[in-house]
């Protein structure tokens, strides 16, 4: 919730934490129009946004994708708000009970609506993959799936390696299940549903976590390496085609080496695969000597796999100093270097470039036809 008079966001808030609502709704509450904006911007996950006219009119419709809007109005015509973006009225001097629950069975009912637009749209799987290792696959995926939760999209996020640096997400504040089931027994009953009917109705739910800061939900990182026997291509493939199934996802990114055994399941399953380049010698001429190999493979695999990969150049530093000529395989994008990432010992730091945020899902929308669905 957002009003430039803090008194009447201390009455909304006192309310809240003594009301039932505070098991219902989380809330956070902002008088300055440049921090709603930055947080709005920076945070994904937000549901709803509750504010007056005046800071309405300060933010973009880019700003507010994917999330509800409602105004805090006594006037009824949306051309007050100053907004370029469709919003609710809501008049700010009912009783905020009411005004509480209003706000509630809106979203409801607005949820309800997306749900059934999304009934009618597959979900997607991209694959993010690259020679080896330090192109920024992880940082792809993390920025690739809050930009999707910030278009109103569900993802589920995937690391297929060994070594599991997902594990740093469980630094941040995550939500477990109360009765977390271990990754063995999800295995296990894919394992016993191969070949036949029944994984489609397997229950996902008690296997998940999920991470608020990039907006998605994945396996738990540590159990995921404890249990790596089981992850073969096979395997892989049945998880996916699992969580397709379920309904519960509209994008499924699956992040990992090329080489390792479980990506051949995302060759086969996957709608496209982004391939990261590094505009560095060695580099560009380990991938050329990669796709030459494939060349020599079967034709219709070569053929297969040249359709689904989308070449881009990552940490591009404003000219590619190495040529790169695969014709099969062309430089479709390029994604903005910034520098030092890594280097910090703080996951939010990978998720405040609002440069390379954009850069990315602008690249993603033409190259691998997301977010059009979207509202």
């Amino acid at each position: 919730m957002a009003h430039p008079q803090k008194r009447i966001l201390d009455g909304y808030t006192d309310y809240w934490k003594q009301s039932t609502y505070a098991e219902k709704l989380h809330l956070r509450v902002f008088t300055q129009a440049d921090t709603l904006g930055h947080y709005l911007r920076l945070k994904p996950g937000i549901h709803v946004l509750v504010a007056a006219p005046e800071l309405l009119g300060t933010l973009s419709s880019s700003d507010v994708r994917g999330i509800i809007v409602i105004a805090l109005s006594a006037e009824k015509s949306e051309q007050l708000t100053g907004a370029d973006f469709p919003c609710r009225i809501e008049n700010p001097y009912q009783p905020i009970p009411q005004l509480f629950q209003s706000i509630i069975e809106y979203c409801e009912s607005e949820n309800a609506s997306e749900g059934d637009k999304r009934s009618n749209t597959a979900c997607r799987i991209v694959g993010i993959t690259s020679t080896s290792g330090g192109a920024g696959k992880s940082t792809t995926a993390f920025h690739l799936s809050a930009a999707a939760a910030q278009s109103g999209l569900r993802p589920f996020l995937l690391n297929v390696d060994p070594i599991q640096e997902y594990s740093l997400l469980l630094q941040e504040a995550i939500e477990q299940n109360e009765n977390q089931s271990n990754l063995a027994q999800l295995f296990y009953y894919l394992k016993k549903a191969q070949g036949g009917p029944g994984s489609e109705l397997l229950s996902l739910e008690p296997y998940m976590l999920s991470v608020p800061a990039i907006g998605a939900r994945m396996l738990h990182p540590k159990q995921l390496a404890e249990e790596w026997k089981w992850m073969d291509a096979s395997m892989l493939r049945l998880l996916l085609n699992t969580l397709r199934s379920s309904g519960q996802y509209d994008l499924i990114i699956v992040e990992g080496a090329h080489f390792h055994s479980p990506f051949e399941a995302v060759w086969d399953v996957a709608d496209q695969v982004m391939w990261l380049l590094l505009d560095d010698m060695a580099y560009i001429q380990k991938t050329k000597l990669l796709l030459q190999q494939w060349a020599l493979a079967e034709e219709s695999v070569v053929r297969h796999r040249s359709k689904l990969i989308r070449m881009g150049v990552n940490r591009y530093m404003g000219t590619m100093l190495n040529s790169w000529q695969q014709r099969d395989a062309p430089i479709s994008g390029y994604l903005p270097y910034i520098p030092a990432w890594k280097q910090i010992y703080r996951f939010d730091q990978w998720l405040q470039s609002s440069v390379f945020r954009s850069t990315l899902e602008e690249w993603a929308g033409s190259e691998l036809g997301l977010f059009s669905g979207a509202r």
